[in-house]
C-alpha cells in the first residue's frame, strides 16, 4: 500500500519525519519498504516576483527581466512572452539542477548577462505546456523553495502489508496506527 505522507498528517497529527514514523511502523510489524519522492527532483529552484520586462536591445525575441528572489534582484534573459511585471515566477538560480539533470549557469545572451532561467512547466518536469513560463500567483512570497509552494515534497511511504495486517489496509487504518 502506498501511503502520502500530506494525506497521513492530513489524518493525524505527526510530530515526526517520515523516516522515523517508518521506523516506528516496521517496529509495530507494519513494514515500510520504502520511502519515495513523489515529486520531479531539483534544487535552487525558488519562487521569484518579476519586477520588470524590457524589450532585450540585441535580439527581437527576446526580453531582460529584473527579478526579485527574496535575497536580491537578478537580471534574466527570457524568450517566453506570457509574463508581465508583478507576476510570480519558478527561477532556477546560479548552479540549479533541473529534473531532467540539467544544471543552470549565470551566462550572456546576446550581450545581456543572465542569473539564471525562468522556468516553464517542462523544464519543471510537472507539464507539458513549453509555450511560456510557469506563472505563480503574484502574492507568492519570492525565495520559497518550488517544490514546497506546488506541493512537489511530499514522500509516499511504501508497505508491505501482511493479512493479518488488514487493519492498515486503508488510510485511516494506517492513521490509526500511527497515532497509536
Amino acid at each position: 500500500m502506498r501511503v502520502p505522507w500530506s494525506w497521513l498528517k492530513e489524518l493525524v497529527e505527526v510530530d515526526r519525519g517520515p523516516e522515523d514514523v517508518a521506523l516506528l511502523l516496521n517496529t509495530a510489524g507494519v513494514e515500510v519498504d520504502e520511502i519515495e519522492t513523489s515529486g520531479p527532483q531539483m534544487s535552487k529552484v525558488v519562487t521569484a516576483q518579476l519586477l520588470e520586462v524590457a524589450p532585450h536591445p540585441e535580439a527581437e525575441k527576446l526580453s531582460v527581466c529584473k527579478v526579485f528572489d527574496g535575497d536580491s534582484e537578478k537580471q534574466i534573459v527570457c524568450g517566453a512572452t506570457n509574463m508581465k511585471a508583478g507576476d510570480g515566477v519558478a527561477l532556477a538560480q546560479h548552479k540549479a539542477r533541473l529534473p531532467d539533470g540539467t544544471v543552470i549557469k549565470r551566462g550572456k545572451l546576446r550581450g545581456q548577462k543572465s542569473d539564471g532561467m525562468m522556468c516553464s512547466t517542462v523544464e519543471l518536469g510537472i507539464g507539458e505546456d513549453a509555450d511560456g513560463i510557469l506563472i505563480l500567483p503574484g502574492d507568492t512570497e519570492p525565495g520559497q523553495p518550488v517544490q514546497e509552494v506546488l506541493g512537489l515534497d511530499d514522500c509516499v511511504l511504501v508497505l508491505d502489508l501482511t493479512p493479518d495486517r488488514a487493519d492498515c489496509f486503508g488510510m485511516i487504518g494506517v492513521a490509526r496506527e500511527v497515532a497509536a
